[in-house]
């Protein structure tokens, strides 16, 4: 089915050989859809409108053509051009008239073809001769016009006539209107090929800041334009003020929090991900919280939404650089526009606004969309078999429809008031979403507890009887000997599908999920100075979430978010913006087995809790099999009020200054039973054979021989304090100025304060450990008690951080106005303070507020199903987490320079540096672990305490990115943007995001063991984006009319075509070779031991898998962190697009068929690395088969 979509994108730009007329139709540098471009030849007539990106295709014959741009609210643009056998480009800008100007006449002179821009789709095309020259691809202020639509060049241009929604000095009028953005996803989409980063977030909402208001909605033009100045603002280390209240969360989170957000792009964390997937910018993960930073370089991390008035741009895909964030929202525009005529009278609007809505209408017309996205498996591709045996495609399919409709607010009889308007979004969305999962579950034999076929790496394995310390005999385990707890726990584990000992298991149900949304702006002029708006938003979900053996969870929530906002102008140059914020989310887990039968009772297994809703088995965890586990009981309910208050001042056209401050106010309401049922490890240990020193024999014990005795090899168990009422804010201020030196040196300096205040427990519900000097003893502590250690400890028992000052320098340098190259760089220092919310979190799941316990197994009192929770000696410290009481934000210096260059053809060329340094990283490490293989607890650091997580800030980053950037502009049916990245980060601790997160420190002792390559670094990354119009036109293949013609017109091809290589894995130990002493509790941390020989080749599919094996017993493995080599990756998307409108009308029916994966290219992206396991060098995860989306959009 997929054959010929798939050759159509092959062959695509072998088609393009059309003598098409194209161009694109602006005002000042803002792209403008919906005009209407008119040509005429004697009798003949062509008419086509701008389409999201403000781009026209004329189909013309060779001749003398009279061209006629119009729309509404701009005077008419005429021109003549001579159109010659081969496509040319004409690009258009339209001008605002004057007042007592009537249209000007048809010009005579041929209209020069557009001169290509330094950069992507951002240089105007010729602009009036009154503006100034701005440095290589600046934007040319334009005076600010009867309808102040003046607009300057942002960071590096900003003066007089450089500000969006500018006014007439006599006009005193509130400039252009905001509005929410309705553009269509698919028309900002394309523009990927035209631009650098991918398209901004087409959700709802919107800030209090002036903007072209274009048939009801933001234009992706626009769009793109705004995330072209983005990633220039951010080359310079400017931006545009705090962010805005975030938007809606990400997945399991309902609303965000509100961003305060950075003054400018390249907002992101430092160290483990500076290509930037997991940024500073968001946490989605925790409950769908917003952005707590403005935009980024790179890819925004989950969760946040969009982000609200006057953010940092959002983060978006870059070439490398520190994470981006998630939601700071898009940047509030440079100074406010020039003065015009002070001799002028007012215009006829009287600073109302000025619609660009039906051009047949003198008002403002109401206008809308609705849009129907459809998936189904029946389209898409089978998934990938791991382990090369058939197997079923999983059904799924997903519905949504989404719609707009938005315009003055009219109440006939009643309310007629076109300076007031209102915007109604809605979406509804059912899916089914398919999940496709191999993993390994016992055999026949193995649940009858016969082993003599148990391998691992093709070694067969000896149990031994733990009684005796001899082999069973024939290596089974006579079914007398089971524990019942385990026979019983056997009924939840399936059955195998596939033949085979290994990855002989698949799951493969459809999960349900609805999700709907609705939002309500209205906004308007109160004053000739004053202008408000107000958004209100609600989102809800309910879905299920299966886990790997069947068992299916549901979770539930709703989102709220409401949003004031208060635009005034003191002076056309002087201007404030301040919004009030306030967003509540609510979300609710249930797991399958809650409310049903007290398992863990009816087993004998003492210790879990008793409460109905935790009901259920303990979660059990396998060395070489699939876990047996389900989800916790959860309530979160979370709040958020944030205020944030911008000053923008415009200084004799040389000095753009703003300068502002934002406050906000967090609630984390949470009823969490994590780890409420307890969980057990099982590793092989009591199963093994033993040394005379203790440790365990290599190819001796398997885990699910332990579980069928009943000896866990590690326990762990949470209960009580389940409700906790955290509180937390930051607040922000910032001063920036943009200042023109000449017409080819701009300067942006700037300085950012942030605080972020630790969280604290409304009831004190809160532990930290005091630690004494050397790790010799600790004490548990709570708010605002004197630890015998170290002192008194504050309310929430982490010192805050006031030294979080940020400077941001950046420059924009064009050397010589007669040529194009431009020199672009920046510095500046970023903060975050998104560790502390997870800090507390950990700190309140302990005693004295919880009971906590984290235990390992010994050989001479094993632990067992049924007493694997046995109560600790008095005076033992059972708490699981403590974190440096003087703990420090970390922070990222980040320092870029570029320089871009126009070719001929077209063509435009930029080299880009970024390097960032990481400071103050988060290390987690296990203090009172003992050596691998070790059997006493006696070698403890605290012999009084079990074992625990340690947090500091002591670790480092440091990444170096180079980047080409080749971009071919829209001409002759055709434009591309090549990026290639070259790229190496080094750290030593690649966790950063707080709390006890990331990977434990293997030796506490050798923290210099530890540098390596970052988890995330990736090397090579290359990415082509493309746009293809279709063969129509004087010498295309199709050019005489008829059926072929009208079928093909109008058609585009658009992708993503993605190159990277792999990011880097590490080999470990686990089971019985990680220790029997209580300290090694905490697993994970052990690394295996290299052999010298080289990871790459041997007979293996991945890596060579001999350059590991088990370090020698009692010692640490010498195999350094991340030092293999992970999986490449591959990969073709691509979407083919049509519109058809209905006469001279907004009305548009829009068709978009997209699939990723499109050649159905599957790879592997990940194996298994854990030496001692059966799937030591397996594949355990492939990339995503083909996917296909219909989308279908009607305009009106």
């Amino acid at each position: 089915m997929m054959r010929p979509f798939a050759a159509l994108l092959l062959l695509g730009p072998g088609l393009l050989t059309a003598a098409q007329q194209t161009g694109s139709v602006r005002a000042a540098d803002q792209f403008i859809p919906g005009a209407t471009v008119t040509a005429r030849n004697g009798g003949a007539k062509v008419v086509a409108y701008t389409d999201e990106t403000g781009h026209y295709v004329l189909d013309l014959l060779p001749g003398v053509w009279e061209i006629q741009i119009d729309m509404f609210g701009f005077a008419p643009l005429r021109a003549r051009i001579d159109v010659g056998v081969q496509p040319e480009n004409h690009d258009w800008t339209l001008e605002m008239p004057r007042l007592g100007q009537s249209a000007p006449a048809p010009a005579a002179a041929k209209a020069e073809p557009a001169k290509p821009a330094p950069t992507a789709a951002a240089q105007p095309a010729q602009a009036p001769a009154t503006a100034a020259a701005a440095p290589n691809g600046g934007r040319r202020a334009t005076p600010g016009g009867r309808y102040g639509q003046g607009r300057g060049g942002g960071a590096y241009n900003a003066q007089a006539g450089g500000g969006r929604g500018g006014r007439n000095p006599q006009q005193q009028g509130p400039g252009f209107q905001n509005m929410s953005v309705t553009a269509t996803e698919e028309g900002a989409q394309d523009l990927a090929s035209a631009a650098t980063e991918p398209p901004p977030d087409l959700s709802t909402g919107g800030d209090a800041n002036d903007s072209f208001l274009v048939n009801g909605s933001m234009s992706g033009g626009l769009a793109a334009a705004a995330d072209e100045q983005a990633r220039r603002d951010r080359l310079m280390m400017g931006g545009r003020g705090p962010g805005g209240p975030g938007g809606p969360g990400g997945p399991g989170g309902g609303l965000g929090l509100m961003g305060v957000g950075d003054a400018g792009a390249f907002g992101g964390g430092p160290g483990a991900d500076p290509l930037g997937m997991n940024g500073f910018g968001a946490a989605g993960a925790n409950n769908g919280f917003g952005a707590d930073n403005g935009g980024g370089f790179g890819l925004g991390g989950p969760g946040g939404g969009r982000g609200g008035p006057g953010g940092g741009p959002g983060g978006g895909r870059g070439g490398g650089g520190p994470g981006g964030g998630g939601g700071g929202g898009r940047g509030g525009g440079g100074g406010r526009g020039g003065r015009g005529n002070p001799n002028q009278r007012r215009g006829p609007y009287n600073g109302q606004f000025a619609s660009f809505g039906n051009r047949r209408r003198t008002q403002p017309a109401y206008t809308g969309s609705i849009a129907i996205t459809l998936t189904n498996s029946a389209l898409n591709a089978a998934p990938f078999s791991l382990n090369g045996q058939a197997q079923p495609k999983p059904s799924s399919a997903s519905e949504q429809v989404a719609g707009n409709i938005g315009g003055p607010v009219r109440i006939p009889k009643l309310v007629t008031n076109d300076k007031w308007q209102v915007y109604l979004n809605f979406t509804l969305a059912h899916n089914r979403n398919a999940v496709s999962q191999v993993s390994t579950v016992p055999t026949l034999a193995e649940r009858a507890g016969d082993f003599s076929a148990a391998t691992v790496r093709n070694t067969p394995v000896t149990i031994y009887d733990p009684l005796n310390s001899t082999p069973f005999p024939g290596n089974a385990i006579p079914a007398a000997r089971f524990n019942p707890a385990s026979v019983a726990l056997l009924q939840y584990f399936p059955q195998p599908i596939f033949s085979g000992i290994i990855q002989n298991y698949d799951i493969d149900p459809s999960t349900p999920s609805d999700r709907h949304s609705i939002s309500l702006r209205l906004s308007g002029a109160v004053t000739t100075k004053d202008r408000l708006s107000f958004n209100e938003q609600y989102s809800g979900n309910d879905s299920k979430s299966v886990q790997l053996f069947g068992f299916q969870d549901t979770s539930s929530g709703y989102g709220l978010s409401s949003t004031a906002a208060w635009s005034h102008s003191f002076k056309p140059r002087f201007n404030n913006n301040a919004s009030l914020a306030f967003s509540r989310s609510v979300s609710q887990a249930t797991p399958f087995f809650a409310n049903k039968e007290n398992i863990a009772a009816q087993l004998g297994i003492v210790g879990p809790d008793q409460t109905p809703i935790d009901y259920g088995p303990p979660n059990l965890s396998f060395t070489n099999f699939g876990s047996l586990t389900d989800g916790s009981a959860s309530l979160n309910r979370n709040q958020t009020t944030n205020f944030t208050d911008n000053v923008t001042y415009v200084i004799r056209r040389k000095h753009n200054l703003t300068f502002g401050f934002g406050y906000r106010r967090m609630q984390q309401n949470a009823l969490s039973y994590a780890n409420s049922r307890g969980s057990f490890t099982f590793g092989g240990l009591l199963t093994s054979g033993f040394n005379a020193d203790g440790q365990a024999l290599p190819n001796t014990g398997f885990d699910f021989a332990d579980f069928l005795l009943g000896y866990p090899q590690t326990s762990s168990l949470r209960i009580g304090n389940s409700n906790n009422y955290f509180r937390g804010w930051a607040t922000s201020a910032y001063v920036q100025d943009d200042f023109r030196v000449n017409r080819g040196l701009t300067l942006n300096l700037g300085l950012r304060y942030e605080y972020f205040a630790p969280y604290t427990e409304l009831y004190g519900h809160l532990a930290n450990l005091d630690i004494a000097p050397g790790f010799t003893a600790v004490s548990v502590v709570t708010p605002g008690e004197s630890g015998p250690y170290t002192g008194k400890f504050p309310a929430s028992l982490v010192n805050g951080d006031p030294n979080n000052f940020s400077p941001r320098l950046g420059f924009a340098w064009r050397p010589s106005q007669k040529h194009s190259r431009t020199i672009r760089g920046g510095y500046s220092i970023f903060y975050s303070g998104s560790s502390y919310p997870q800090m507390a979190t950990r700190m309140a799941a302990q005693p004295p507020f919880a009971q906590t316990g984290t235990l390992a197994t010994s050989l001479a009192d094993p632990l067992t199903l049924q007493d694997g929770f046995p109560l600790q000696p008095s005076g033992t410290v059972t708490n699981t987490y403590a974190i440096d009481k003087n703990y420090k934000l970390a922070y990222a210096q980040t320092w870029t320079i570029a320089m871009a260059q126009t070719l001929p053809h077209n063509v435009v060329m930029e080299l880009e540096y970024v390097g960032t340094k990481g400071t103050g990283l988060d290390v987690v490490e296990n203090p009172n672990q003992t050596p691998p293989g070790s059997v006493a607890s006696t070698t403890q650091q605290v012999a009084n305490a079990n074992a625990f997580t340690y947090e500091t800030d002591h670790a480092n980053s440091i990444f170096h990115a180079g980047q080409v950037r080749v971009t071919r502009r829209f001409t002759r049916g055709m434009s591309a943007v090549a990026l290639y990245t070259f790229s190496k980060s080094i750290d030593d601790a690649s966790s950063f995001t707080g709390g006890g997160g990331g990977t434990l420190v293997q030796n506490p002792l050798d923290l210099s063991a530890e540098r390596a390559l970052s988890t995330s670094d990736q090397r090579h990354r290359f990415t082509l984006t493309y746009l293809l119009s279709s063969p129509v036109g004087v010498h295309g293949l199709w050019r005489n009319g008829g059926m072929k013609t009208r079928l093909f017109t109008g058609w585009t091809l658009n992708g993503t075509f993605t190159a990277n290589s792999g990011t880097p894995l590490t080999a470990y130990i686990a089971g019985n070779l990680a220790g029997t002493s209580k300290g090694n509790a905490i697993s994970g941390n052990f690394r295996a031991e290299a052999t010298g020989e080289s990871i790459y080749g041997g007979d293996f599919p991945f890596f060579n898998e001999n350059a590991f094996v088990a370090p020698p017993a009692g010692q640490y493995g010498n195999a350094g962190r991340d030092t293999i080599p992970g999986p490449a990756l591959i990969s073709l998307s691509g979407a083919l697009n049509r519109a058809w409108r209905f006469g001279d009308t907004r009305r548009q029916l829009q068709l978009r068929i997209s699939a990723s994966n499109v050649m159905n290219h599957v790879q592997i992206t990940s194996f298994g690395t854990t030496v001692n396991s059966a799937t030591f060098g397996l594949p355990t995860a492939a990339s995503g088969t083909r996917k296909v989306t219909l989308l279908l959009r009607f305009n009106f």
